[in-house]
């Protein structure tokens, strides 16, 4: 099954589906912190990880934040803008 984390908070809901098979395609959370988070824990690469871990604390997490880092995974910063047609196919 494909889904979208919507109300992602770090992305514990993702994590147990993901665990047991499931393939996430975007996520919707409006706490920037809350979206770092996640994204730190769940998209990011190894060489971005290398990368960030260079930087003073500030800056990484300012730049943790860019698009970037998400690597083409859909992404929504406020529920209550989201659009029908912005959401991704979750369909096999």
């Amino acid at each position: 099954m494909r889904f979208i984390d919507w109300f992602a908070g770090i992305g514990g809901f993702r994590r147990g589906l993901e665990l047991a098979g499931h393939k996430c395609v975007g996520f919707c959370e409006w706490d920037k912190f809350a979206a770092a988070s996640y994204t730190s824990m769940h998209l990011i690469t190894d060489e971005q990880r290398e990368r960030l871990a260079k930087m003073p604390l500030k800056q990484r997490q300012k730049e943790i934040l860019k698009d970037e880092y998400r690597n083409g995974e859909w992404y929504a910063p406020d529920i209550r803008y989201v659009r029908a047609d912005d959401v991704p196919d979750a369909k096999p």
